[in-house]
């Protein structure tokens, strides 16, 4: 079975990470020696179980209507217009003309996130118009 290196997404810290891999399915996960930041250690947190596919997995978008008991598959067009359109809203009934912001719209970030990922979700927040930002690190 192929050994494929990387790194561990559970958290920020960048630690290295060998991913063994039977038909496209991580099935071990240990850490990389050679990684500078790790050095062959990983936490509990990098376990298999943390890495493994779910074959129940969500993998298109779904939307249930209001009142609806079941979710229905709609296209990945669909779905990003009806996010745009949502974002819009909460963006523009927040707004705060003075200030230039929106009250209505925070972002909450993630310890599972690397610092660039983190850094592009503040640049996010941003572009939205909020200052509302914050980190699961911190709380």
């Amino acid at each position: 079975m192929p050994t494929i290196p990387g790194i561990c997404r559970f958290c920020s810290g960048g630690c290295g990470a060998l991913f063994t891999v039977n038909k496209n399915e991580i099935v071990a996960v240990r850490g990389d020696p050679a990684h500078p930041v790790s050095q062959g250690a990983l936490c509990p947190k990098a376990g298999p179980d943390c890495h493994r596919g779910q074959p129940g997995r969500v993998t298109r978008p779904l939307w249930r209507p209001a009142g609806a008991g079941e979710w229905r598959e709609i296209t990945w067009r669909q779905a990003i217009a009806r996010l745009a359109a949502r974002l819009k809203e909460a963006r523009d009934a927040g707004w705060v003309h003075d200030d230039a912001r929106t009250d209505g719209i925070a972002v909450f970030g993630s310890a599972a996130i690397t610092n660039e990922e983190s850094y592009l979700l503040a640049k996010f927040s941003r572009l939205l118009g909020s200052p509302y930002i914050e980190h699961q690190a911190r709380v």
